[in-house]
C-alpha cells in the first residue's frame, strides 16, 4: 500500500520497482507523470479506474483484465479499465 499523498513519480517508481501494474484514480495528473516515467525506465503499466465508478464495477473490471489481458497489453501503457 502507498500512503496517500505521496507524489506521482514516487508511486510510479515503487509500482516498477515491485513489477506491479499500478492502479489509480488519479485522472488528472497520472498520465502526464506516467509519459516521463517511460521516457526515463519501464513500467508494468497503469490502469485509470474513474472515481464514478461502482465498486462491484470496478471489481468486474480488475477480474476481466487479469483474465483477458496479458502483462505485453499493459507494459508501458496507461489504459483505463473496462
Amino acid at each position: 500500500m502507498i500512503a496517500d499523498g505521496t507524489l506521482d513519480p514516487e508511486v510510479l517508481a515503487t509500482a516498477a520497482d515491485d513489477d506491479r501494474v499500478l492502479v489509480s484514480g488519479d485522472l488528472r495528473t497520472m498520465s502526464v507523470h506516467f509519459q516521463n516515467f517511460i521516457a526515463a525506465r519501464e513500467s508494468p503499466g497503469v490502469l485509470l479506474i474513474p472515481s464514478s465508478r461502482s465498486i462491484g464495477a470496478a471489481i468486474e473490471g480488475l477480474l476481466f483484465v487479469w483474465l483477458n489481458w496479458t502483462l505485453e497489453d499493459l507494459r508501458n501503457r496507461v489504459s483505463w479499465l473496462p
